[in-house]
C-alpha cells in the first residue's frame, strides 16, 4: 500500500484535537449596557427573546458542536482529506455553528430588556405602541417599537431602527414627524402613544 509517512500520526492528532473539550467562553447573559449613551448600541429584547437567545447559545455551545466534531472525527477516519466530501461538509457546517455562536454572543454581551426601559409612557421609546395618522390621507396605522430580534411587520413590530423607528424615538403623542425612505418621506401625525408591555 502507498501511503506517506507520518500520515497515520497527523489523522491520530487532528482526532485527539477533535475530542479536546472546546473551550467555553463566558458570556455574562443579561449583560446590560447602562453606560451606552447611543440607541443603536444597545440589543433591545423582550424578556422572553433573551430567555431564547441564552437556550439557543447554550444549545449551540455544547450539543451542536459535540455532534459537529463527531462528524468531523468520522470524516477524518475516513482518509484523504483533500476529496473527502463529508469532511468539506462538515468543516462548512461548523463555521456556519461558530459565526453564529459569536452572533449570539455579541447580542447577549449588548443586551437590554424592553420590560426594564426607564420609560414614562409619554416619551415613544423601544417599548411603545403608537397610533399614527398619514398626514397626506388620514389613513392610520398602528406599530409596536421593538429591537430587531422581534421585528415583524405583519405584526406591527417594527425596529427602532428602521426608517418609521428612527423618526419616532424620542417624540410624544401630537407632534408631525417626517419618515424618510427609499420611495420617498411622508409626514406622520403621532395621535397616541402607549407604554408597551
Amino acid at each position: 500500500m502507498f501511503g506517506c509517512p507520518g500520515l497515520g500520526s497527523l489523522r491520530s492528532r487532528r482526532v485527539r484535537l477533535l475530542q479536546q473539550p472546546l473551550r467555553r467562553r463566558q458570556v455574562r447573559h443579561g449583560a446590560t449596557t447602562a453606560g451606552t449613551s447611543r440607541i443603536e448600541d444597545v440589543e433591545y429584547v423582550s424578556r422572553a427573546r433573551h430567555e431564547e437567545m441564552k437556550k439557543e447559545l447554550d444549545r449551540l455551545q455544547v450539543g451542536e458542536r459535540q455532534r459537529i466534531s463527531a462528524l468531523l472525527e468520522e470524516a477524518i477516519k475516513d482518509g484523504d482529506l483533500s476529496e473527502n466530501a463529508g469532511y468539506e461538509d462538515a468543516k462548512m457546517r461548523q463555521g456556519l455553528l461558530e459565526a453564529r455562536i459569536r452572533e449570539l454572543e455579541s447580542k447577549l454581551r449588548h443586551v437590554a430588556l424592553i420590560e426594564d426601559q426607564d420609560n414614562d409612557g409619554a416619551t415613544i421609546g423601544v417599548g411603545s405602541r403608537v397610533k399614527l395618522r398619514e398626514i397626506a390621507t388620514d389613513d392610520e396605522v398602528e406599530y409596536q417599537v421593538v429591537g430587531p430580534e422581534e421585528t415583524d411587520p405583519r405584526l406591527g413590530k417594527i425596529s427602532h431602527r428602521s426608517p418609521v423607528g428612527k423618526a419616532l424615538i424620542g417624540k410624544t403623542a401630537g407632534e408631525e414627524t417626517d419618515v424618510v425612505t427609499p420611495g420617498g418621506t411622508t409626514r406622520y401625525l403621532i395621535v397616541s402613544v402607549e407604554r408597551g408591555a
